[in-house]
């Protein structure tokens, strides 16, 4: 295996180069190989992949992915382009972030854009039962928000894994802002003054709680009219949001 799996890592979780010229087949049983024997170096977290050198279709990404996650323990939230088309849209989205605050220490990451006098704060990581992220603008999240934790925004928060914990977006009384998660089964949700929680009826009719992993698509919570919306993230919904 003349380095046709190549591992490295990045803001968001990690970049898999692949060797383009051997046959799939073979790709995978090196796969297979780098990852299992990386395991204890990769730990286990929920992170984005990027893939890089070689084209692959939807079923071989899926493929390499249950590949990575049988014999590692990390849990891939999504997958990332590699033009930083994407980072530049969740930058954009979490603009205006000044500070992050957190009783249980946990650190946020604040990326900076040279060509914008906007920041962009990011956490990277799983937060557990007791952990806290506080913002004065929007967040992103890139892992999961488990029962107990809590995410706390003045804007926006965007969720890169499962929401099954509180988020409070508009914490200042934005009506206007929302909460997107890969998987959403919150305990909580707050927008500017508008809450919603798991013992609501009329909110968790809204929700497929406990989707089957292939079954997931990403949600957006919104306010409207004093009321908690969750809808699937597409046009359509963006439309009747921003209308």
């Amino acid at each position: 295996m003349k380095n046709s799996v190549v591992i490295k890592g990045n803001k968001y979780g990690i970049i898999v180069i692949l060797d383009d010229s051997m046959p799939y087949e073979d790709l995978k049983n090196d796969i297979v190989y780098k990852f299992s024997s990386s395991k204890s170096f990769l730990g286990k977290s929920s992170i984005a992949v990027t893939f890089e050198g070689r084209k692959l279709s939807n079923d071989e990404e899926k493929e390499i992915i249950s590949i990575i996650e049988d014999n590692t323990d990390l849990t891939i939230v999504c997958i990332m382009d590699s033009d930083k088309v994407k980072e530049a849209i969740y930058k954009k989205a979490v603009e205006d972030v000044t500070k992050v605050t957190n009783k249980d220490s946990v650190e946020v990451e604040t990326s900076y854009d040279s060509d914008d006098n906007s920041n962009a704060q990011f956490y990277t990581g799983t937060l557990r039962s007791g952990q806290q992220v506080s913002c004065e603008g929007s967040v992103v999240i890139i892992g999961d928000v488990n029962p107990g934790a809590t995410v706390t925004s003045g804007g926006n928060i965007v969720i890169l894994g499962s929401l099954r914990g509180t988020a409070i977006a508009g914490c200042n009384g934005d009506t206007s802002t929302f909460v997107v998660a890969l998987e959403m089964d919150p305990l909580q949700i707050r927008i500017g003054d508008v809450i919603a929680s798991s013992n609501d009826n009329s909110f968790m009719s809204t929700m497929n709680i406990r989707e089957k992993r292939k079954a997931q698509q990403v949600k957006i919570a919104y306010a409207d009219n004093d009321n908690i919306y969750i809808d699937l993230l597409n046009k359509e919904t963006i439309n009747n949001i921003i209308n």
